[in-house]
């Protein structure tokens, strides 16, 4: 789980894309399976597009605004 609630700054869209089609693989090849990301609600278009490039890169990435939720997804 990635908790991002308390970054200050926010990723555009070009590095949205970088972090979801280069970064991550990273993170997956540790044989990582899922990967949750907790953020603040007001960046659900971001989150979308974060989650659609991962998933296109066949990543198991899903975005949450609650932790309760993603530690449920995790399970």
């Amino acid at each position: 789980m990635i908790d991002v609630r308390d970054f200050k700054k926010r990723v555009n869209a070009s590095e949205i894309f970088s972090l979801a089609s280069i970064e991550l693989p990273d993170i997956i090849q540790q044989r990582i399976k899922k990967v949750a990301i907790v953020d603040l609600e007001g960046f659900e278009d971001k989150a979308r597009f974060f989650e659609g490039v991962a998933r296109f890169w066949e990543h198991n990435v899903k975005i949450f605004t609650d932790i309760n939720n993603a530690v449920q997804w995790l399970r």
